[in-house]
């Protein structure tokens, strides 16, 4: 009900896209739970509407990757709950840590740095992404960098759900 509610107010004020932006939450309950946040967003209203989880698929099924080294900032039980979901999907999770930050507060206040470090450390020779899960980290800065380090596709929850919004409003694709 608090999605359809909150769908219905961002529908009246004719938001094009919503998006269900909380990676943990959107793929806690597997693929049967995105789809249910996805139909309660499309019975309130919303002309397009994904959840992470969704534009997390998307992005990696665009970009043609299966091996997945996910980095969260969350504690063992979540990090592995979003390492089922993604096999569930169909992915092979080649690594899966988590930090273990004390909440919001403390991934908002984790440098990019940080991130970067931790991605570096998880490297794997067989992965084919890496994917730095969470909505309230910053990454951004460091994602290039970590790219041309790794010569593989590096995916945030962030940059992935702008990139399926704007995707849905049919702008032309800029790559994931």
């Amino acid at each position: 009900p608090r999605i359809e509610e909150a769908t219905r107010a961002l529908t009246d004020a004719r938001c094009e896209v919503v998006a269900f932006h909380c990676t943990a939450n959107s793929m806690e309950e597997g693929r049967a739970g995105e789809e249910r946040i996805l139909a309660a967003m499309k019975t309130a209203g919303a002309p397009h509407a994904t959840t992470t989880a969704t534009a997390i698929r998307r992005a990696f099924d665009a970009l043609g990757v299966r091996r997945v080294v996910l980095i969260t900032p969350y504690d063992q039980r979540t990090t592995d709950h979003e390492a089922e979901f993604l096999h569930e999907a169909g992915y092979q999770v080649l690594h899966a840590v988590g930090f273990a930050l004390n909440g919001s507060d403390a991934y908002c206040a984790t440098p990019p740095t940080i991130w970067r470090d931790r991605v570096l450390e998880a490297a794997r020779p067989d992965a084919d992404v890496y994917f730095v899960s969470c909505a309230n980290i910053s990454v951004f800065g460091v994602v290039e960098e970590l790219e041309r380090h790794l010569d593989r596709p590096v995916v945030t929850s962030n940059q992935a759900v702008v990139w399926d919004c704007v995707s849905q409003l049919g702008w032309p694709d800029r790559g994931v």
